[in-house]
């Protein structure tokens, strides 16, 4: 699985592990989450939550060379 639940903070749910599109991983996860409560009887609650990860430019454009300028005299 791709997800697990930081205990640290309750209810918030992370990736496992660093996400590599260029791995072929798929870019797209649906989550089905369940809830329920304590009481009696007991409640649930269902919802889908679908996730879209998309890239970033991990490697910005640099310039290396300095401009060059001329003059026509």
């Amino acid at each position: 699985s791709y997800w697990q639940f930081n205990t640290a903070s309750f209810g918030r749910l992370e990736f496992a592990a660093d996400i590599d599109l260029d791995s072929g991983m798929s870019a797209i996860s649906v989550l089905r989450l369940t809830v329920r409560d304590q009481g009696t009887p007991v409640l649930t609650g269902t919802a889908t939550l679908t996730v879209s990860v998309t890239p970033d430019n991990e490697y910005p454009p640099t310039i290396s060379a300095q401009p060059a300028a001329s003059v026509v005299e």
